[in-house]
């Protein structure tokens, strides 16, 4: 069976695919921009999850009234998105998270969860902060 990551290296060289792999992390280039996304690739049993940062811990923690406002803003989001999930990490960051079956995950399943998570947490950072930190 392929690794994630040798899943991964294929799909990088496909056409409009602009992605590129560090170790267990994945540069996503985003629209038709200079603006790109990291995705961190991870596997826990018989799942793959992908995460990407949307605020780092001294964004989320400056104040408590801050973090309360980025939780509500993070629950709302999970109340009208699908797929991705939005939380704080044990670092104490906004992460968008997305889980999948290792067994059964196809190419065309990677490449929509990779780049709508990318997407949707950049997206998300700007809502947030007003720019593109990552």
């Amino acid at each position: 069976m392929r690794t994630l990551q040798q899943r991964i290296d294929d799909l990088s060289k496909m056409p409009g695919l602009r992605w590129e792999r560090e170790g267990e992390t994945l540069r996503v280039a985003l629209y038709k921009s200079a603006r790109h996304h990291s995705v961190l690739l991870s596997r826990d049993k018989e799942r793959y999850i992908f995460r990407a940062v949307v605020l780092s811990n001294s964004e989320v923690s400056r104040n408590k009234h801050q973090r309360r406002r980025i939780a509500r803003r993070a629950w709302r989001r999970n109340a009208s998105k699908a797929l991705v999930t939005f939380g704080f990490d044990n670092d104490d960051r906004l992460v968008g998270q997305i889980e999948a079956p290792a067994a059964t995950l196809d190419q065309d399943e990677l490449v929509l969860y990779i780049e709508t998570l990318a997407r949707e947490c950049d997206r998300f950072e700007y809502v947030l902060t007003g720019q593109d930190v990552e």
